[in-house]
Formats: C-alpha cells, structure tokens, sequence
C-alpha cells in the first residue's frame, strides 16, 4: 500500500499538459494497475487490473483553468482558510429576531451556527419535516444488518483541507479514501476492456483530442455554445468511426455528465469546467451516511430550527423589518419578522418561483437564476444476497462503453463498507428528467423502470443470468418540490459572474446562499462556505 501511495502521488505531481507529463503518467498509471493486481482480492476473474480513475484525470485536468476561473470571477468567495471573524459582540434584543434563515441544509445551519456564536438571536424554517436537505441517508435491514443509503450527499469532495472533512475527523465518523478506479465493458456480454486499452483511448480521444480542441473553441468563439455543439464540430473535424464517437461520448459522460447532473447539450462550453479547486485529495466517502455527520454540526442550533415550515412570502418593501409568511406544521399561516433574512434553498425553488419576494429580486438576481442551470443526478440503490454478488470486487465504478437509450453508471462500496452487498446506479443530466416527468407519478412504475434501465445495462456487462435486486431504493430529486433539481451546473448562455450577483445582499436585508451561489457549486462544502461567508456578511 505505501508503493501504491507513493505511485498515486507521482501522478497528481504529473499532471500538466507536456509531453513529458504525459508519458510519465502513462507509466506511473501502468505500474498503479499492476500494483493494484497484486494487492487486491478481487473476486472478479479478470487480468486487466482494477479499473482506471478516469474521472479522478479528468478533475486534475480541469484544475488549471479552474482556479484562474475561481480567483477571477469569486473573489468574494471565502474559504475555510480566511473566513473572516466578526469585529464586534452582538447584543441581541431577545423579543425580536435578528436573522430568520430559510433552508436548513449546509447553508442555512452553517450560517446559524455562526450567528448564533456570536449572539444573534435567529430562527430556521425548514419546510421538510427533517433537517439537511440534500444530504439524507436512510436505512435498510438486510441479512443482519442495516444498509445506509445517501440519496444526496455521497462524497466529501478534495478533502484535504476541506471544512467538511474538517468536521469528519471531529465528531469522528467513518469514512474510507475513494480510489475511484473504472471498469468500462464492451457491449453484448463482451467482458471488460484492457484497462491500457482505455487509457490510450483516453489519452486519444479526450487529452489530447477534444479537451484541446474545446479549449481552442473556448478562446476563439465569440458566443457560447453548447458543450454538444463543440463535440459535434471535434467528431467533424476528426472524422471518427463509430467506435471512437462511442467511447468519447463515454468519456463525456462520466467526466462531464455524471460530474455536473447535466447533460453536455444544456452545459456552457466557456464554462462547464470551471469550478474551485483550493482544496485537494482523493475523496472520502462516508460509508455510514453523511446524517450523521450534519446531525452533529446541527445540534448546537437545533432548538432554533421549525420543520414543516414551508414559506411562502419574504416582504422586504416597508419599515425596518423583514416579514416572512409560512405556513407550519399544523396548516397554519404565520407571519414573522426580523432584522434581516438568508434565504438558502436550493436555486430550483428559488428558479419554481416558490417564495414570492415584496418586491421582486433585483432584475441582476433574477437574471442569475435564469441563467445558472439546476441539474439533476438519480441514483437507484440496489441490494442482493451475499451469495448473489456478481460484480468486480476492487472496482469502485462500472458502466459499459457504447451508448444507448439509457446509460446508467455504477457505484461500488463494497471493499470498504464491511462487504455490504449493493451497488449504485446514477444516471444523471435529461434522461434522469425525463424518467421522472414519465413515470414519476407512479411509484412503482418509476422504480420498475430506473430497475429495468438499470439491469439492462448491468446484463450487457455481466451476462443475462444475473439475478435482479432483491430491494432497490430510488431518488427523485427534479420532482422534489424543495429542491427541483439536485445542484446546479453552468449552463450555455450564462454570464461568469452569475454565482457572485445572485450572493449580492439586497439592501443589507435580505442575503443569499447556498451551493449554487459559490465557485465550489454541487458540493457540501460549497454550501457551507456560502452560509459561512454570508452570516459574516450579516455580521459586517
């Protein structure tokens, strides 16, 4: 394990663009695969190593452009580093609010966590009747014991360095180092591709092929296109056979797709790869649920929380107070009022039109929400018996490589979790919408079909004879009336400093926050940042 440390290390050091870089990847990358041979049980009868990180490339690849990106258009964006501290006490009056947050998610409990150190006096609506909002993990008995399952929030992302990984370590929750290795099969029950084989289709098609290409289209055009348009003038321009059109929409989509919860025809070509990357580090993942986790960070606050409080109005038009109306638990209409309010839902209920604002957001704000993208990422969870286990071992994700109708990816835990027999399966960007607007009315049909789309896949790689799940467990985060969506992406069409407009305060009294209002978007930490950053803007 120390040589496959020491290797994985030599690699991240290797990753720029050179020639010389890139041969010096290719051979620390083969001697990975051959250390990962010999250290590993797989039960899987291949000679072709674990699987390659091609999603793990791909973020080193995009890192870059993507601090140029974060430090010239979210320079307001803290980090856990600089997170400045209130210059004075607060001495609230206790018989009025200072601050009403809506949302307790990452960003609305970070924020009131802060508030609250320093003496504000503030209050959470909530209108779920549990906390965390996209971070929630349930649970499944199964052959003695309990599954956790997370049907937002999977990953603490770069943790090193990382606020969240910071509250891992201190509430002390279990977690395991995600190697992310790949496995990609041919189709028809072909067995798996020679992993040297798809790293020479991805040095071919993507390093050296269309990530060029797109960053030459990125510098000379002067409009925004779709990241589709831009792959359809590269499969022109390079006349590749269908094969090759095959594997680079696979590239495509575990490395963009599956990524950002957005399919390449609604992503920006200026922007879908831009993002923050002050942080570093294979991700962790907590295989025992990240509730948990934000249970934890909550319980300091959780006295000022109401769930089932849905809102419904935020009028900030006359005197010195804000007045929020929602509707609580028992059905009944409440008005409140406070100093000020930080509104953290997610941007697709803010995108629904689900909290009418008196008057309306600054045209600038509006026009941020237009334009940031709302995507959405579905999973299916799927259990078996010990006994039916058919899948790699050692390999952490698995999809097949031509394209098809349905294109489901998988996620294994199960060398890290105790041996807990499930995998998961994402699908992700217009399929994932289109799935739920067809069948989502209808429960059972809807997880008839993500199981049936997702078992063809699996057979075209593991052979017909392999039994279905024994229990499944599906998401449906477009439909879901507090979020509609699962994080937001950027979108062609949208301006570079959308995320900073949108997190501008209104007026020193109404403040903004959440994933989609900073440069880490589509993470937890992300999030958390934002409230941090906004509860010190409140504080100011």
């Amino acid at each position: 394990m120390l040589v496959k440390s020491v290797l994985q290390t030599m690699y991240i050091k290797s990753c720029d663009n050179s020639e010389r870089s890139i041969i010096a990847r290719i051979i620390i990358s083969l001697l990975l695969i051959n250390v990962a041979v010999v250290t590993s049980e797989n039960v899987y009868n291949s000679t072709h190593g674990n699987g390659i990180p091609l999603k793990k490339w791909n973020r080193e690849k995009n890192r870059a452009r993507n601090i140029e990106f974060t430090h010239t258009t979210s320079n307001e964006e803290v980090t856990h580093e600089n997170v400045p501290k209130p210059n004075r006490s607060h001495n609230s009056d206790g018989n009025v609010l200072d601050v009403i947050i809506i949302g307790a998610g990452w960003a609305g409990i970070a924020a009131a966590v802060s508030l609250e150190s320093q003496g504000y006096n503030c209050k959470v609506l909530e209108a779920r009747d549990r906390i965390g909002g996209r971070s929630r993990t349930v649970t499944q008995w199964w052959e003695g014991s309990n599954i956790p399952m997370d049907l937002g929030s999977n990953w603490v992302h770069s943790p090193t360095g990382n606020p969240i990984f910071d509250l891992v370590q201190q509430n002390n929750i279990p977690h395991s180092t995600a190697e992310e290795n790949q496995k990609l099969y041919q189709a028809n029950n072909n067995g798996a591709f020679d992993d040297n084989y798809i790293s020479s289709k991805w040095e071919q098609l993507y390093d050296e092929g269309f990530y060029p290409y797109q960053e030459k289209q990125q510098e000379n055009t002067d409009e925004d296109i779709s990241l589709r348009d831009a792959v359809n003038g590269y499969d022109t321009q390079s006349n590749l056979d269908a094969f090759d059109e095959s594997a680079l929409e696979m590239i495509l989509r575990t490395s963009a797709e599956m990524e950002y919860a957005a399919s390449v025809e609604n992503l920006s070509l200026w922007w879908w790869n831009t993002y923050g990357w002050d942080y570093g580090g294979d991700d962790a993942f907590l295989y025992q649920g990240y509730t948990a986790l934000f249970e934890a960070h909550a319980a300091p606050v959780q006295s000022k929380i109401e769930t089932q409080a849905v809102v419904s109005k935020i009028n900030y038009k006359k005197g010195k107070k804000v007045k929020v109306t929602y509707v609580n638990a028992d059905g009944a209409k409440q008005i409140i009022r406070a100093k000020k309010v930080l509104v953290t839902v997610p941007l697709g209920v803010l995108k629904a039109k689900s909290i009418k604002f008196r008057p309306n957001l600054p045209k600038k704000h509006r026009n941020a929400i237009r334009q940031i993208g709302m995507g959405t990422l579905n999973k299916i969870y799927m259990i078996w018996k010990k006994t039916d286990v058919f899948w790699p071992y050692n390999t952490q994700w698995f999809s097949e490589l031509p394209k098809r109708e349905s294109n489901f990816e998988f996620y294994n835990p199960i060398s890290f979790n105790g041996g807990l027999p499930f995998i998961v399966g994402f699908v992700a960007g217009d399929e994932a919408v289109y799935l739920e607007e067809q069948f989502g009315d209808n429960q059972n049909e809807y997880e008839s079909q993500m199981q049936q789309r997702a078992m063809l896949t699996l057979r075209n790689m593991y052979g017909n004879n392999i039994p279905n799940p024994e229990k499944i467990m599906v998401t449906k985060w477009a439909t879901d009336t507090f979020s509609r969506g699962s994080y937001s992406y950027n979108k062609v069409g949208m301006n570079k400093n959308a995320r900073n407009r949108l997190k501008t305060p209104v007026k020193s009294r109404i403040y903004l926050a959440g994933e989609a209002t900073s440069a880490y978007y589509g993470t937890t930490h992300g999030a958390y940042l934002s409230g941090k950053e906004a509860a010190n803007k409140i504080m100011s």
